[in-house]
């Protein structure tokens, strides 16, 4: 059993917290363990979000007297195991499930008019937040090959009274199902190759499910300027799903009193479309994706 706490004080919203946590971790066998852990935490600078999915769509804000300090309590449990057993000692396993549930969490009514307290009053709201998933990862850590095989699954869920009716949505940073292939390749003492794949459910987005005119009284005709836009619910609506792979390139050496490192990587080789925002320019919605993009540089450290 490890238990620990943190203390914290925060000025600008004058607040002091105290978080504890514990883990738990019962040994099986040499091979085989199971664990158990609890966490407080409070976050004292805010991410606030828009519920438009375009740029810039996020500010970062300070705790104050009005935006209290977020806070959240997590319960997970897990099985932690090497493959010794199947005569794969180097490779380890495990699977992790967890409860989220958070408070104080803030998101803009609208848009961003403004920093002074005055206008963060009417600009933002804040109410609750719950999230619940599990994690299961395959890793191999020695060798000439590493990496790790993942998959995650999350819910989550945000709801505010002044929001979308009061109902429960989905956050906009929320990926149902994702799963990772990281692995890395020593050539040599100089060399090493690497390879991401990701492929993932598509964020949730806003996008309007009907397009209505209002007519004035004796009005004949109509303009672009005369229509509504009926999103329905907030976040009902998902991107595509989402995939890439990006490849990597190494080559280390030591000189000059420093360790140096040139590479390359080529993020997106088969330029997949990947949403970066959405627009509604006249009467529809622009996608604006990132494509391949390839990167060369040089690192060194003394």
């Amino acid at each position: 059993v490890t238990e620990g706490i943190r203390c914290d004080y925060f000025s600008t919203a004058r607040r002091a917290e105290i978080d504890p946590r514990m883990n738990v971790r019962l040994l099986i066998s040499d091979d085989l363990s199971v664990k158990a852990s609890y966490t407080r935490m409070h976050q004292f600078v805010h991410l606030l979000s828009t519920a438009v999915f375009s740029l810039p769509g996020d500010v970062y804000y300070p705790a104050t007297d009005f935006l209290q300090p977020q806070h959240s309590q997590q319960i997970s449990a897990g099985i932690f195991s090497s493959l010794n057993v199947l005569g794969m000692p180097d490779v380890e396993s495990s699977l992790e499930v967890y409860y989220k549930e958070m408070n104080n969490l803030p998101m803009f009514r609208n848009k961003f008019s403004g920093p002074s307290d005055e206008q963060i009053r009417r600009d933002v709201v804040t109410g609750t937040g719950w999230a619940y998933g599990a994690d299961i990862q395959l890793s191999k850590h020695s060798g000439a090959f590493t990496g790790w095989l993942s998959y995650s699954f999350l819910s989550a869920w945000r709801r505010y009274d002044e929001m979308n009716g009061g109902r429960a949505f989905h956050p906009k940073f929320e990926r149902t199902h994702q799963l990772n292939i990281v692995s890395q390749y020593q050539v040599s003492g100089k060399w090493t190759l690497g390879a991401i794949f990701i492929i993932a459910s598509g964020q949730p987005i806003n996008i309007p499910r009907q397009k209505y005119f209002i007519f004035n009284q004796g009005q004949t005709s109509r303009s672009s300027e005369d229509y509504v836009l009926d999103y329905g619910d907030l976040y009902s609506a998902r991107l595509p799903m989402y995939n890439r792979l990006d490849i990597s390139a190494t080559r280390s050496w030591e000189g000059w009193g420093a360790k140096w490192e040139l590479f390359m990587n080529l993020y997106n080789v088969y330029a997949y479309p990947i949403p970066l925002y959405t627009s509604y320019l006249g009467t529809r919605f622009i996608q604006f994706n990132i494509g391949f993009v390839p990167t060369v540089g040089i690192n060194f450290t003394f």
